[in-house]
């Protein structure tokens, strides 16, 4: 299972893989608790998007993308 912890902007994710291939699993928002859980990296990266906002994400996308890399293989 793989696990990261992603901090950008003023918010902090972490992201948990589970399952064969880790492909799905949970992401939190810890500022929050704000919970959800995904089932392909497509997905996640939607769910990312929403919990930091439209704004926050293209502005810091690529390094989320880059630090996602290290445990998954993005789209």
């Amino acid at each position: 299972m793989g696990q990261l912890r992603i901090v950008v902007a003023n918010q902090t994710l972490y992201v948990s893989l589970e399952g064969e291939g880790r492909s799905g699993g949970t992401l939190v928002r810890l500022n929050d608790g704000l919970e959800a859980r995904f089932s392909s990296p497509e997905c996640l990266l939607d769910l990312l998007e929403g919990m930091v906002g439209h704004r926050t994400w293209q502005a810091h996308q690529d390094q989320i993308i880059a630090q996602l890399a290290s445990i998954i293989i993005c789209a």
